[in-house]
């Protein structure tokens, strides 16, 4: 009797170990958590053109024709949604002590959603974007949500290709072990394709020149883009995502910096 009152304890500390080991190495948002914070962002965000989507993408587009320069320098706007967002990060497995990167951020709302889905795990969610109303509406956006921001949230001037002349840029890739980027975001020159169109399984080789200041060990997830194997990424798979700026699908590929 006594035996196996000390085994049953025994196989519960075991049990209880292993459960421990398995939440500490692990961390997945409820889908009602990500359905939450996917409204409160979408909320916050669309707050300041009349709750509608619509209208906050036309002022986005509205700012990035203003900073357009020339047709071989084109910035597209898309966005990925929030629970694309915590699909990719899922597979991904976001590590205790990641620092989240979103490069190409507009408006806010990865960054702002990944410190939201993931407090438990990030150490800090940045946002990277080359237009500065962007920038000021991001750390805008930010404030509105403080109240439910658990881990600091931070937004950069800035352009990723500046690395060697930008010691900030710089400095926030080199911090960086975890980073989403949205290849619509980047111009038709920094493609090696014939069809300087077409987004998808697109070549982007001066960004992933650029991405090699991200330490040893760092993930990078692009959208609708490739990055170059000589520049020290190692592929780690793709993954189909629904993004209705680039119907009927994206495809998401994960790297990792060797």
């Amino acid at each position: 009797m006594k035996r196996q009152f000390l085994l049953n304890n025994f196989l519960f500390l075991v049990w209880l170990l292993c459960e421990c080991r398995c939440s500490s190495l692990s961390f997945t948002p409820s889908q009602i958590r990500i359905d939450s914070i996917s409204h409160l962002v979408s909320e916050t965000l669309n707050s300041d053109h009349e709750g509608d989507k619509t209208k906050r993408y036309a002022s986005v587009r509205s700012m990035a024709s203003v900073h357009q320069t020339s047709p071989r320098h084109e910035l597209v706007y898309g966005e990925l949604s929030i629970p694309v967002l915590a699909t990719i990060l899922d597979a991904v497995q976001v590590e205790e002590n990641d620092a989240f990167l979103d490069i190409g951020s507009g408006d806010g709302a990865l960054s702002i959603g990944a410190a939201m889905l993931y407090p438990e795990r990030l150490r800090i969610s940045r946002g990277l974007e080359i237009m500065p109303g962007l920038v000021a509406r991001s750390r805008q956006n930010a404030e509105k949500l403080s109240t439910r921001l658990e881990v600091p949230v931070e937004f950069t001037h800035g352009n990723v290709h500046h690395t060697g002349s930008d010691k900030e840029v710089a400095s926030i890739l080199s911090d960086s072990t975890l980073a989403v980027c949205f290849a619509t975001t980047w111009s038709a020159d920094n493609a090696k394709s014939k069809d300087k169109t077409s987004l998808r399984g697109r070549f982007l080789p001066k960004l992933s020149a650029a991405l090699c200041d991200m330490p040893v060990g760092a993930r990078i997830v692009s959208v609708d883009g490739r990055l170059d194997p000589k520049d020290g990424f190692e592929w780690g798979g793709d993954m189909k995502i629904s993004c209705p700026d680039t119907a009927p699908f994206s495809i998401a590929t994960l790297y990792e910096r060797k």
